[in-house]
């Protein structure tokens, strides 16, 4: 091995280390909260659907309600990092 080959080890970038694990946990977090309220959302359509025999209609109307309000969540979350 030559000698003049050294490779110079750098310290860690703690700052930056955790600015990455903030993101990435802010986009767990943002992922979890759309998929629980549109899975809740779509839970309480089928149980209105079973209860006034709506054939649907009441899952439609609340996976899309689903999508909105996990969406609007998602921006309050996002709006304090903005």
């Amino acid at each position: 091995m030559n000698q003049n080959t050294t490779q110079k080890i750098s310290k860690p970038n703690w700052k930056k280390d955790a600015d990455v694990l903030k993101s990435v946990s802010l986009i767990g977090q943002l992922g979890l909260v759309m998929a629980i309220s549109v899975i809740i959302c779509v839970v309480l359509g089928l149980w209105l659907d079973k209860i006034f025999s709506l054939n649907g209609i009441m899952v439609a109307v609340f996976s899309f309600l689903g999508v909105i309000v996990g969406g609007l969540t998602d921006y309050k979350i996002l709006r304090k990092f903005l």
